[in-house]
């Protein structure tokens, strides 16, 4: 299991604000097997996980990985991870089955408290801020290329 930093969000975190998340690959020996969106806030760290390979191989993976994550953000002062879950199909965000795996999945790495919120977004005309200048950063975005973390 491994991280890697990636340079601009995967297309299942593209909705996140550039700058104020860091994205992850996690993976393995057999590839990809989630894709991450970190945020730091002030006592808690908010933790959007995609699994893309789901299996007991990958849960492994995912469970070094957050134990790793846990022991850097406690050095930071962060006092707790707060995982969170998205939903696009509202059949399936009322589906019972699908929020007794949600809980399932988050004890198994020893989440606590698990909550169940829904959202609605409603988007303004503004247009997107652009935090990128040079062509040589527009390139690396648009490629998408990964950094070592």
């Amino acid at each position: 299991m491994s991280m890697q930093g990636l340079l601009c969000a995967p297309p299942c975190h593209a909705h996140f604000p550039a700058g104020e998340y860091a994205f992850l690959r996690l993976f393995d020996a057999h590839g990809t097997y989630a894709l991450a969106a970190v945020a730091e806030r002030t006592v808690c760290a908010e933790l959007h996980l995609e699994v893309v390979r789901p299996g007991p191989r990958a849960m492994r993976g995912m469970v070094a990985d957050l134990e790793l994550f846990r022991q850097r953000m406690a050095k930071k002062g962060i006092m707790r991870i707060v995982g969170l879950r998205q939903i696009s199909d509202l059949n399936a965000a009322s589906d019972a089955q699908a929020q007794d795996r949600w809980f399932r999945f988050t004890r198994a790495f020893g989440f606590t408290e698990q909550s169940l919120v829904q959202t609605a977004f409603l988007d303004t005309d503004a247009r997107p801020k652009r935090h990128i200048s040079g062509p040589e950063n527009r390139d690396q975005v648009s490629q998408c290329r990964h950094t070592r973390e």
